[in-house]
């Protein structure tokens, strides 16, 4: 097999959050086990993670940081220009980014260099080789007339990029029953600008006696921390965590904003109740919510901490429901996505 080339473009930042960098490094870390060489492609923003791209073995190209107003052809200049400065051939350039779309892709396509697009919004245009989006039962439709017609769509669970741990960690999965006493997986992203995971975790705490919480938080924030302090005997505060299917592994649901953690928690047989951070998200969860996939209550920001306990509280109340819902992702996400797709990838 000829070792790949491969260049990554994908930002993080404390307003865009480090999904996309994330699930870039979980596809990085495959195709590097299997001799390929992977480069990354950033923007310098305002609390990035562009330090551990760097610290786990990658070189990292720098984009110049732009002005508030993201303007495609800027960053498509710049890339181009990085690219032929580097002297190296790239067989593909993968790209997870909300804000580029055709106009970029069709430029490095031009260049002879196959496109991967990672995408689960189908909100713009795109011209590539391959498309990948993971959403759950998602429907090949929503690219219709959105797409070039010679691109290849991976397109559902199947393909969802995982790390290794949670297929390695499927096996000691037992679903429980849920009760007022179970004990909730909570995580709102890796920088939780807006403070959710102390102030949801605070009213489940003063409203529900006997729930106990695993509440997965930043180095810094000592506002969770002091929940542990308040609550001792139900609070568990982990930060940094460095096996996210470990910690998951013996708690019983999951709460927290939508990302790679709704795969995450479901293919580790957690039921997730997910309230929206950012309104690109509703639509997804919504759908997600009608296929019985997870539960949805709302937007973070708007949502009252009496409809939050009401909600939770019926909740409880079901816990046939939140079974099925446990049982459904854990059949349904396999979490081996990442080796179906670096695969494709190394022989294409």
């Amino acid at each position: 097999m000829v070792a790949r080339k491969i260049l990554i473009r994908a930002d993080s930042s404390t307003q865009l959050g480090y999904g996309h960098v994330y699930r870039c490094l979980t596809l990085a870390d495959e195709l590097k086990t299997k001799g390929a060489q992977v480069d990354f492609m950033v923007q310098d923003l305002p609390g990035n993670i562009n330090a551990m791209i760097s610290q786990k073995g990658y070189k990292v190209y720098l984009l110049k940081q732009q002005a508030k107003d993201f303007d495609v052809k800027i960053d498509l200049d710049q890339t181009v220009s990085l690219i032929r400065d580097s002297n190296v051939s790239y067989d593909w350039v993968i790209v997870d980014h909300y804000s580029l779309d055709e106009r970029w892709e069709k430029a490095l396509y031009t260049l002879g260099i196959k496109v991967f697009v990672i995408d689960d919004l189908a909100a713009h245009n795109h011209f590539c080789h391959y498309l990948l989006n993971q959403t759950f039962n998602v429907d090949k439709s929503s690219y219709d007339g959105k797409i070039n017609k010679e691109a290849s769509l991976l397109m559902g669970e199947k393909y969802i990029l995982l790390r290794p741990e949670f297929s390695h960690m499927k096996p000691k999965v037992q679903i429980k029953e849920i009760s007022s006493s179970s004990t909730i997986h909570i995580f709102w992203g890796s920088t939780d600008p807006k403070g959710y995971s102390y102030r949801f975790s605070k009213i489940l705490l003063e409203n529900f006696k006997d729930l106990k919480l695993k509440i997965i938080g930043g180095a810094k924030d000592t506002k969770v921390a002091s929940l542990e302090a308040l609550y001792p005997n139900r609070v568990s505060v982990q930060s940094m965590v460095q096996n996210m299917a470990q910690s998951m592994l013996n708690c019983d649901l999951a709460l927290g904003a939508p990302g790679m953690t709704t795969w995450e928690r479901a293919s580790m047989g957690l039921p997730g109740i997910y309230l929206a951070t950012n309104t690109n998200q509703v639509s997804i969860l919504n759908r997600l919510q009608e296929q019985g996939f997870c539960c949805y209550l709302g937007e973070a920001s708007t949502i009252d901490d009496e409809t939050f306990v009401h909600k939770i509280s019926s909740l409880l109340y079901e816990p046939a429901k939140l079974k099925k819902m446990a049982q459904l992702g854990f059949e349904k996400i396999d979490a081996l996505g990442v080796q179906r797709v670096t695969d494709m990838m190394m022989e294409a």
